[in-house]
Formats: structure tokens, C-alpha cells, sequence
């Protein structure tokens, strides 16, 4: 019986594989986009992102080379921006920039995406249209993925950047020293501002989310007058990892839209493949020029569609219906100031990572409510819903020498993780609701 059924299983998974390809670069238009072999070093570029507002605003690139096989597999444009606010204000390659389009002779090449930390001059690597079509299979067919592969490349010829000569880029890990006459590259993380979040709690959010390409800022919540504007190239864009009484969006740009489909970022949020996370329209405030990291500190405003691909390349949606979200209701009781306060939010549903955002939720709940002393005592209640019907409720008490936190936000995630992980009958988590008395 498995001879007759393997060889169907193995040409089915090799078709879906061959798949890739074509339902992504059936989309490659050559009467609006150019592929990265079509541009040439010494090429004028126009870029779009925005900086203040919605107003989408053009800076102008100079092409320094294209580096083959660079980005996991495809190729890389390299390029120096010329003019516009991150030349004003000497601010380098600007996080929430990532999907800032990019055209040569009116057609679209692809995506700002890459930078470095300390740059001296806003060099950045920009992602091919071409490889950023494939989160369009992802899209329509949630089997197809797209395999990595080098991470290094050569150029055709050395090229200067901020006065060093360099005959060869990688792309390294934070702390890692490039060799001599290599250019280190790293993908402009998706800058996550964060509403009502306190030092512990982001710092939490960076250990958990940071090693996926999160970068925690904390900024304002959901802008409570938020104005019509169109997801079109060039807009900025947020993706609802978390939203209500607290707020976790990440902030990029749309590269392009066709209809209600689009991509953005230029490079993966998370890299989790298939998605269904709300997509929002943003507003910029400003950004913060910093030599270390430059970072657009935006606001989401109307959820208008669905994150459905984070892809090596880019994410993809759709915009129309809207993500569905998981509610938690967080009740936190400072019995000795006498003081009760609820968080009401709601999150992104992915197997993975909600339990991990929802113990953020409830770490901040605790970190804006509680003022620990030296020691106390913790009571805590909490009932976790599967989207099945089964149902898990918990209660404990416990004394702790400063903050409750740790002990309790790991109690609730090994609760909700035996829900999401459960082999035998898998249910998700639908609903959460939590109190603690401290």
C-alpha cells in the first residue's frame, strides 16, 4: 500500500513546488516593472514613502550595482539616496521605510528593504519586484513556499561607501564583524510601536519577538481621527498584532497594489508563511533620525483587509474582510492601594505567536496597575476558551519579591499553549479571560 500511495503524495508536493513560480511571476508586468537584470549601474531612481501624515513624499536614488543571488536566492539592488528628508536630516535608511517602491524610467524595480546600523550615507539594498510577486503564492495556494538559499554575493565591480572600498556585501547577524571589503547588510526591521507599553514590558517584547525582526518602540495607540487614504504605492501601512485598551502594530509601505491584492515591506514581518492578521491604514507622526537606528513613529487607523502571506521576500494581503481577532479580558486588583483597573484587547490568531502576545497583554496589564514592594502575595484566576469548546481554568496563589510578572504570564502561556498544541484534538485559543489580585 505505500508504494502505491508514495509516488502520488512525492508528484503532488513537485507540482506544488513547480507552482511557485507561476502563480507569483504571472503577475511580472513588463510594461510597468523591470526586472533587477534590466537595470543598470549609474540608473536614476524615484522613490515614494511617507515621512509626515499620509502625504506621500519622492526622494531620488542613484544605482550603485546589482548583486546576484544575494537576498536568499535573488538577486539585490543596491542604491544611494540622493535627496529628501533622510538626506535634510542625516538620518540613514529609516525603519517603517521598508516597501518604499522604487522606479526607474516610470517603472517599478522593487522595494527599499536593507540598510546597516551607523551608516554614513543612506546606501540601501532594495528587493526585486520579481521575488517580491511570490507572496502572491503564498497567497493562493498555502502549501507553496519558497526554499532560501546564499546569502553572500560578489559585485561586477568594487564600489565606495562612505569613503570605504568594497568588493563584496553579506548579510550578518547584529554583533557579527564582517571580513575586510565586505559590506555587512541586515533587513530594515518592521519598527512595532507600542501604546501603553512600560520599559519591562518592551523589553519583554524584544526577547520574545525581537529575534522574528520585531523592533518594540513605544509610540501611541490607534489615532482616535483617523483620516480616508488609499493603500496605494508609497502609503503607509500597519499590520494588528494586538489592538484595543493596547496596541501593537507594525509599521511599513505598500510596493504595490493590483485590484484588492498588494505587497509591502520588501522583506518578511515574521517569515510564518501563511497568515491572516488585520491590515490597517497608518499615520506618520515623524521620524527619529539616530546614526544607530532611524525609526518612523506611526499610528494605525482603519482596519481595512488581511495580512495572508509574510514571505521571504515580502507580505502580501488583501484589502476587504477583515482578519478575524481573539479577545482577552484583563482584570488587575492592587488590593493595597485599592485600586482595580480592566484591559479589554484583542489579538492576532496564529498558533504560534498568540499565546506569546497574549502574556504581553497581561505583563503590561500587571506592569501599569501593580507597584511591587519588596514581597507580596498573587492571586490570579483565568479561563482560557478553545475554538472547539474546551475550556481550561486555572487558579493559583503564590508570594513573589518584586514584580509577579514572570511567574505569571508563564502560567497562562503553558495553559494556552496546550490548546494550540494539543495533537489529538487541536483547538486554538478563542478567548481569555484573566484577573489577578495582588
Amino acid at each position: 500500500m505505500m508504494k502505491l500511495r508514495w509516488p502520488p503524495l512525492f508528484l503532488l508536493a513537485w507540482a506544488l513546488a513547480a507552482a511557485v513560480p507561476a502563480l507569483g511571476q504571472s503577475a511580472f508586468d513588463p510594461s510597468t516593472m523591470l526586472d533587477a537584470s534590466q537595470v543598470k549601474r549609474g540608473d536614476k531612481a524615484v522613490g515614494r514613502t511617507v515621512f509626515s501624515g499620509v502625504k506621500i513624499t519622492e526622494f531620488h536614488l542613484e544605482i550603485i550595482d546589482i548583486l546576484k543571488q544575494a537576498n536568499l536566492g535573488q538577486d539585490m539592488i543596491l542604491a544611494r539616496i540622493l535627496d529628501g528628508p533622510v538626506v535634510d536630516r542625516q538620518s540613514g535608511i529609516v525603519g517603517g521605510m521598508s516597501g518604499s517602491p522604487v522606479y526607474v524610467d516610470g517603472k517599478l524595480i522593487g522595494a527599499v528593504a536593507w540598510g546597516w546600523p551607523f551608516e554614513k550615507e543612506p546606501i540601501t539594498g532594495i528587493t526585486p519586484i520579481r521575488a517580491m510577486l511570490e507572496a502572491l503564492s503564498v497567497m493562493e495556494s498555502p502549501q507553496a513556499q519558497a526554499a532560501p538559499a546564499a546569502r553572500s554575493w560578489t559585485a561586477s565591480r568594487p564600489f565606495v561607501v562612505g569613503g570605504t572600498r568594497y568588493s563584496s556585501a553579506a548579510v550578518v547577524a547584529a554583533g557579527v564583524k564582517p571580513a575586510p571589503g565586505v559590506l555587512p547588510l541586515r533587513p530594515v526591521m518592521t519598527p512595532v510601536n507600542c501604546s501603553g507599553f512600560g520599559p519591562q514590558t518592551l523589553k519583554l517584547v524584544a526577547q520574545k519577538l525581537g529575534p522574528l525582526g520585531l523592533q518594540p518602540l513605544a509610540g501611541g495607540g490607534a489615532k482616535a481621527d483617523p483620516v480616508p487614504v488609499e493603500l496605494e504605492p508609497g502609503a503607509a501601512v500597519g499590520v494588528h498584532l494586538m489592538e484595543g485598551d493596547l496596541d501593537m502594530t507594525g509599521i511599513g509601505t505598500v510596493t504595490w497594489r493590483q485590484g484588492d491584492r498588494l505587497l509591502a515591506f520588501g522583506h518578511p514581518m515574521m517569515q510564518l508563511g501563511r497568515v491572516n492578521m488585520p491590515l490597517a491604514t497608518a499615520w506618520i507622526h515623524d521620524f527619529i533620525p539616530s546614526y544607530m537606528r532611524a525609526d518612523k513613529m506611526g499610528s494605525a487607523m482603519t482596519d481595512v483587509g488581511s495580512l495572508q502571506a509574510d514571505t521571504a521576500w515580502s507580505i502580501g494581503g488583501r484589502v476587504g474582510p477583515r482578519a478575524p481577532l481573539i479577545p482577552a479580558r484583563l482584570e488587575i486588583v492592587d488590593q493595597s492601594r485599592h485600586y482595580t483597573r480592566v484591559f479589554n484587547v484583542k489579538v492576532f490568531d496564529q498558533p504560534r505567536l498568540t499565546p506569546i502576545v497574549l502574556s504581553v497583554a497581561i505583563s503590561q496589564a500587571l506592569e501599569a496597575v501593580y507597584n511591587p514592594g519588596y514581597e507580596g502575595t498573587v492571586r490570579t484566576h483565568f479561563q482560557v476558551r478553545g475554538k472547539r469548546g474546551a475550556s481550561l481554568a486555572h487558579d493559583n496563589q503564590y508570594s513573589v519579591q518584586g514584580s509577579p510578572t514572570d511567574m505569571a504570564i508563564g502560567e497562562v502561556a503553558a495553559i494556552m499553549q496546550i490548546l494550540e498544541d494539543n495533537r489529538w484534538e487541536p483547538q486554538g485559543v478563542s478567548e481569555l479571560v484573566y484577573r489577578a489580585e495582588l
